[in-house]
């Protein structure tokens, strides 16, 4: 299994605090804490949410990417948390990014990137090598405004979260358009910049629709999805 997470990745000086916080820490005035702690010194190694949540999460055995918008790269990780590779730089070439956001990981282990300020998908194998790219700036059918996320079904169905369209766009395992699902607005199935998206083991798509502050679930039906929402 393969996981994907966004965050920072961080180079900068870290505090070494000898002992354990909890030794310093009065348990009866743990609803009013204010503490503060010497350190003896000061070390400067990689950090970061991503890389803490990365770390954490590879001692459980998982094989672990990282995108980092903020560097426009996408990091690797081995089962220890040690950092293993980095591909990508600032650019609108191929495997190129500006500002990756959401990843997805395929039945076939192959890397889906959000490349947000493109407007567009980079699909990479493991090792970090390009195997394709679809999207171009826009509205219609086939085309991205500002993808944030990606989610993958076991059939190969992608659902691209547009920032922009404030719209899930679903397209099939040779990226063809097959469906549009929302669109700007507040009533049930419709978003307002939807953030991310997510399916569970019955192809549930769930959607974040940040502008809106409400978590969507869309129901699937066959062959794709209906758009109605049962809860929020």
């Amino acid at each position: 299994m393969s996981v994907v997470i966004t965050g920072s990745i961080a180079y900068d000086y870290i505090m070494s605090f000898p002992g354990f916080f909890k030794d310093h820490i009065l348990p009866e005035k743990i609803h009013e804490i204010s503490v503060s702690f010497l350190v003896d010194s000061m070390k400067k190694q990689r950090g970061g949410i991503a890389t803490n949540i990365a770390y954490n999460l590879a001692l459980l055995g998982e094989r672990l990417f990282v995108a980092d918008s903020q560097r426009h790269a996408v990091f690797g990780f081995d089962l220890q948390g040690r950092f293993v590779t980095r591909f990508g730089q600032r650019g609108t070439g191929p495997g190129e990014f500006n500002r990756p956001e959401g990843l997805c990981v395929d039945v076939q282990d192959r890397l889906y990137v959000a490349d947000s300020c493109n407007h567009r998908i980079q699909i990479f194998a493991p090792d970090g090598k390009l195997i394709r790219t679809y999207g171009r700036a826009g509205s219609g059918l086939g085309e991205l405004s500002y993808p944030y996320d990606i989610a993958v079904d076991g059939n190969g169905f992608q659902f691209v979260c547009e920032f922009g369209n404030s719209r899930i766009q679903v397209l099939d395992a040779n990226d063809e358009p097959v469906e549009i699902i929302g669109g700007p607005g507040a009533a049930p199935g419709r978003f307002n910049n939807p953030w991310a998206v997510a399916l569970d083991s019955q192809g549930n798509l769930y959607v974040a629709d940040a502008l809106n502050h409400r978590v969507q679930k869309l129901i699937r039906r066959q062959p794709f999805w209906s758009g109605r929402r049962e809860a929020s």
